[in-house]
């Protein structure tokens, strides 16, 4: 058992390191950050601005060297997760005590429910605690700590997130028991198969409850007015009474949650909003549709120029091509489903000289 005068130092250099480190990656989120945009509400292609800031290659890269791989607020609670000494570890940091949690704690990835999430072990006012840092492909983040019995301690989710470099191929596993993914301004809504059976999480964002946790899906008929559309629906409590659940995605990729009470009657529609991830089996489409929109490429790296342009991007990624859009020709420099990753490939870009631009292309548009 620590001293308190050894705990004290250790919080108090934690404290001073931490603050420092947010300053310079909340700097790297205020220049690079960009929202991501319902399919509905966007013309064919748009583009995300991104300052022309010297500095973005260095943040980057000091974020890199760190060694950190998430960064994130919530209302009441610091987090980090980062590399140290070839492990990777987690920090969670009490704002409203002014007490450090966890101290650099080992941190192991894993999938529950259809979720990713970094997990380490630890006590919250002497009980032995769960901490766990939820991620979702789209760049969010939730923290939640549970004690020896699972019960709920802590469930805030990220008011900011200043560093996510979570790996593509950790995302990867988050992706492959998915079939639907998506959020909505209220909801964080995920759809996922495992061992033959479909099951869904709908998250609130405004209460930090999840809704649905892991409660079994079914297909719903594509009847008019959704004959071209793929719903699922699940069964949960909402302020009291039993509803429906019912996510949707139709022919273009717009999607949309909807609830209902056990007489039918709608009590809650919105539509999706930023990124959606699709797997969905070619045995849930309905008839006559091939293949529902998919926005695994929406994020691009384009850079503006001519063939001779295209000759020297292509020396650093022999991928790249012209692509022709409503609003002009330029030149394909990558294709993402990150916007962080597509974030990252313009400052490349950028910083060898090229005028490029992170746009987003919305899932009509080909």
């Amino acid at each position: 058992m620590k001293s308190k005068k050894t705990q004290f130092l250790a919080t108090l250099v934690w404290r001073v390191a931490s603050r420092l480190t947010l300053s310079s990656v909340f700097l790297t989120s205020s220049v690079i950050g960009a929202g991501a945009f319902a399919a509905s509400e966007q013309p064919e292609l748009r583009e995300i601005g991104i300052s022309n800031s010297s500095n973005h290659s260095e943040l980057i890269a000091q974020a890199a060297a760190d060694g950190t791989i998430l960064s994130y607020r919530t209302s009441g609670y610091s987090v980090r997760v980062f590399l140290q000494n070839g492990r990777t570890v987690m920090n969670v940091y009490d704002q409203v005590e002014d007490l450090l949690r966890l101290n650099a704690q080992p941190a192991e990835f894993t999938v529950q429910g259809g979720q990713g999430a970094y997990v380490s072990t630890g006590d919250y006012s002497g009980r032995q605690a769960r901490y766990s840092s939820f991620v979702t492909p789209d760049g969010t983040a939730r923290l939640l700590i549970q004690d020896g019995s699972d019960v709920v301690i802590v469930n805030q989710p990220s008011t900011s997130v200043s560093v996510f470099a979570v790996p593509e191929n950790t995302l990867q596993r988050v992706r492959q028991d998915t079939i639907l993914s998506f959020n909505t301004a209220s909801y964080a809504v995920r759809v996922f198969e495992r061992d033959g059976f479909k099951f869904m999480n709908v998250y609130n964002k405004f209460t930090a409850e999840s809704e649905v946790n892991g409660k079994p899906a079914s297909l719903v008929p594509a009847v008019t007015p959704y004959e071209n559309t793929v719903s699922y629906v699940a069964s949960g409590t909402r302020n009291g009474q039993s509803v429906e659940y019912i996510s949707r995605i139709d022919g273009t990729g717009g999607t949309t949650l909807e609830i209902f009470n056990i007489n039918g009657q709608r009590l809650f529609e919105e539509p999706g909003i930023g990124e959606v991830v699709i797997n969905i089996p070619s045995s849930d489409l309905p008839e006559g549709v091939g293949e529902i929109g998919r926005v695994d490429d929406a994020f691009v790296a384009a850079v503006f120029g001519d063939e001779n342009t295209l000759a020297q991007v292509q020396q650093l990624y022999p991928e790249a091509f012209l692509e022709d859009a409503r609003q002009g020709r330029f030149i394909n420099a990558g294709a993402f489903q990150n916007q962080n990753s597509a974030e990252v490939r313009v400052l490349e870009l950028r910083s060898r000289g090229f005028d490029a631009r992170l746009v987003f292309r919305d899932v009509r548009y080909r």
